[in-house]
């Protein structure tokens, strides 16, 4: 019963420890782009800058996986091929 009640106590604690926190923190101003907040505006420059890099990680990562699936495909037919 005692184990309980400090943690209550250690949960309140905590609790008023971030209130004190999150006072001291100045607001930020939160912007929502693309699915996810970004924490900041962008003008169209720097939006088309993290678009272009968005598009090159994704055209990086599509072709990484069709090369992965052509070693799979190729691993296949060389073990059918041995063993078929």
């Amino acid at each position: 019963m005692e184990q309980k009640a400090q943690n209550a106590n250690s949960r309140a604690q905590a609790v008023e420890g971030l209130a004190k926190r999150e006072s001291l923190t100045p607001e930020l101003d939160v912007s929502v782009g693309e699915g996810r907040a970004t924490g900041q505006h962008l003008n169209k420059e720097e939006s088309a800058k993290v678009l272009k890099a968005q598009r090159a990680r994704a055209n990086l990562m599509a072709i990484g996986l069709f090369c992965l699936c052509i070693l799979f495909f190729m691993i296949t037919i060389v073990k059918i091929g041995l063993w078929g």
